[in-house]
Formats: C-alpha cells, structure tokens, sequence
C-alpha cells in the first residue's frame, strides 16, 4: 500500500516540482566523475521491491530526462537537440506485476534503446536469436516505439561496444546473435523501459507528439528507410544509452545519445518547467484477463499516473483526457504524484482550480467541465463491471475513459489502496 504524501505548496501553485531522493542534479559539475555512473545508476531497479520505492524511482527517472538532460541525434555531422516532452514507465517483476509492460527480453537491461518489435509467436522460444525480415522485426507503419531500458543491469558478456566511453559506463549492443539473446534472458525477471512519446527540437519548435512520429522524427534525420536500416547499419547495431557532458564534442557517427543540459546560471538554462503525471494513454480494461475486482492486475495498474509530462499546451494530438487528469490532480491539491488513489481529490477540484488545468492545456473551460463531469459520474455511480471485457469497448466511447478512471478510483478506494 502506497503512504500518502501532501503536497509542498498550496493548491494553484505551477512551481512545484516533484520530489525525487536520488537524481542527476544540474548543480552536479559536469567535470565529477560520477554524475553519468550516477544516470546509469538510477536506471538500475534491481533493488527496489515495493510500489512506492519504485514509483519514487519513476519520478527520479522522469525528473532526470525532462529536465536535466537533452535527447540528441547526430548524422551527417549535425547534432539535433531535443526537449522530452512526454515519456511513460513500464516494468514488470515479480514485485511489481504490471500486465501492461511488453516483456521483452531486450527490455531486461538497462541503459538501450529499445525500439519496439512486433511480438513472438505464442510457445516461441525467447533465448531463440530473432530471425532477419526485410523489417527486423521491428514494428512498423503506426505501431513504431521507442524506450529507454530500465531494471536490471546489463550482464558483462553484453556490456560491449566499440563506441564506449569511461564517462559512459553501460553501452550494449543489438541483439543480432544468439549469445546475446541468451545473456539476457538468463536475467531474473524483470522487463521495463521508458516509452519516449513526444520530443520538442530546440531550434524550430517542432514539436513530434506520438510514439510512432517519433521515430519517424530520427529516421528522417538519419536518412534511414526503416528501424533496422537505422539501428543495423547507420547505428551499426549499437544502441547504448550515451551521456555526454553540456560542453563535449558530439560523436562523428550517426547516433542517438543523452547530453546534459548546461548548468544554473549559464544563459541557455532556463527555469525547470513544472512536471506533472497522469495515467498512460492507450490503456483499458477490454483485455479478457481483466476482472471487476481492484485485486485484478489490469485494474490496479490502468490509472496509475506513471506517464510524465511538461508542457500541457504542446501536447493536444494525443492523450487530452490523461493530461487533463494529470493538470486537474496537480491543481487539485491531491497526493504526491506516484498515488494510484487520487478520485476523491479529482472529484471535489474546485471551479477555480478546473479553470486553472484548462488554461495550463488551452482547453475551452466547457469542455473541461464536461470532462470534470464524466469523471464524477464514473467515480460517484458507475459500476467497474460496465468497462471490463467486451462491454467496455462501447463505454469508452467519447469521455467514456474519464468514467472509466473514476470507477477505477472509487474501487481502489473501496480496497483501502492509497
């Protein structure tokens, strides 16, 4: 059961930050030796094995990536840099049994990019070498993604590359063998990765919301036809998670890499923005293994606020609905960002507080009570069983997910899950 933790400032308030216990701190020096082993370390959560250890991690994590670092692609001698705007957290072990997480065997190291694969055949064998396609096996079309692994490290017989650095201690290389495959999945079972869903370029503004415009964002950037022409030959099968200092020269291959930002003070550092988190988009309870019962994995993790974003009004093309829970829970004056139980904090937002989430997204104040409303009808009357199994596909229609949540919240509640 998660503890509740007040906020630090009164509702209304847009400066609060979240807390977090161990991140990577611009007023870290970028000269220490220890601040990118420190990144990689954070990525490790091997040792965490309760929810709220773990979502205070999340938090770390996101802090870190939204604010402390820039997202940067090289080829043909630029360097293109990037502002994460919005990422989600995934991870599935034995302690944490989120239903929603892929489970792929490359997502069982940390420190790599993992661009999604389509999924193995049911009895396929996992430690099995993934056979070439014209596609790799990547996904395509709309369904392209990309994570930052997170869990375990890497064991050492794949924590090699010919691009490593002594400042960036956790490189890896694709799985394009079998050893490799087996390596890593001879790790303990834990899968998890930070899908990157909408990054902001620092000189035009453009903004790419959406996993799959994402990727199609660095694919035209490196002139590759698709994701294994990327990863396979512009990348060379080379995807570790880089760290480069503010000020160090960027690499002369084609490659995707973390930069850290400048330190306080400098003139091209700005003030933090604010961070806020809502539920996943894309989530819902039509899955056959979903029950009506709090106890039922898919219910506890649907509205659970691991997705992390700043800059409401840049991110209208998806996910309105999650961001306007997300703004709402923030202004509301609930609990620290990582609670799953946050619909009796929701539900009684007051007016001033519900126009303030609707300025920060630059939604019409009737739209937003309309969203208010439908939440309050699922959380205050709405039975969970109306959005389980096939029934739910017709409930989620229009503001159908807002009820959704709220009854999801309500149960929660009702088990005593704060």
């Amino acid at each position: 059961m998660d503890k509740k933790r007040k906020r630090t400032t009164e509702p209304g308030e847009q400066t609060r930050q979240i807390r977090h216990q161990s991140s990577v701190p611009n007023s870290t020096p970028d000269n220490s030796e220890n601040w990118a082993e420190d990144f990689y370390h954070l990525l490790d959560l091997s040792s965490l094995s309760n929810h709220e250890d773990i979502s205070d991690r999340f938090e770390a994590i996101a802090q870190a990536l939204l604010h402390d670092f820039y997202f940067c692609f090289v080829a043909d001698g630029t360097e293109n840099k990037f502002e994460l705007l919005e990422a989600e957290f995934y991870l599935k072990s034995p302690e944490h049994d989120d239903p929603f997480t892929h489970g792929s065997d490359e997502q069982k190291g940390a420190g790599r990019w993992y661009f999604h694969r389509t999924p193995r055949k049911a009895g396929a064998v996992s430690s099995a070498p993934i056979i070439p396609t014209a596609a790799g096996g990547y996904r395509g079309g709309t369904r392209k993604g990309l994570d930052l692994t997170i869990g375990r490290p890497l064991p050492p017989s794949v924590k090699s590359s010919r691009y490593f650095t002594q400042q960036n201690p956790s490189p890896a290389k694709d799985l394009s063998s079998g050893s490799t495959s087996s390596a890593l999945s001879s790790l303990s079972e834990m899968t998890g990765g930070v899908l990157l869903r909408s990054i902001r370029r620092l000189s035009d503004g453009n903004v790419s919301s959406g996993p799959s415009l994402l990727v199609d964002q660095l694919l035209r950037l490196g002139n590759a036809s698709n994701v294994q022409d990327l990863v396979s030959n512009k990348w060379g099968g080379d995807i570790s998670v880089t760290v480069l200092a503010h000020d160090a020269p960027a690499p002369a291959r084609t490659c995707l890499f973390l930069r850290k930002r400048p330190p306080p003070g400098t003139p091209s550092c700005s003030t933090p923005p604010t961070i806020y988190a809502s539920p996943r988009i894309g989530l819902d309870l039509t899955n056959p293994a979903a029950q009506a019962t709090p106890d039922s994995p898919r219910v506890a993790f649907v509205s659970r606020p691991y997705r992390f974003f700043i800059h409401p009004e840049k991110l209208t093309a998806y996910g309105r609905m999650q961001t306007f829970i997300g703004t709402c829970a923030f202004l509301a004056g609930g609990e620290t960002r990582s609670e799953n139980a946050y619909g009796k904090e929701l539900s009684a937002i007051s007016p001033k507080a519900l126009e303030g989430a609707c300025t920060l997204m630059a939604l019409k104040l009737p739209s937003g009570q309309g969203y208010i409303e439908a939440f309050r009808e699922g959380y205050e009357t709405m039975s969970l069983k109306t959005f389980v199994g096939a029934a739910g596909k017709n409930a989620l229609r229009s503001t159908g997910y807002l009820a959704m949540v709220g009854a999801v919240q309500r149960s929660l509640e009702a088990k005593g899950e704060t």
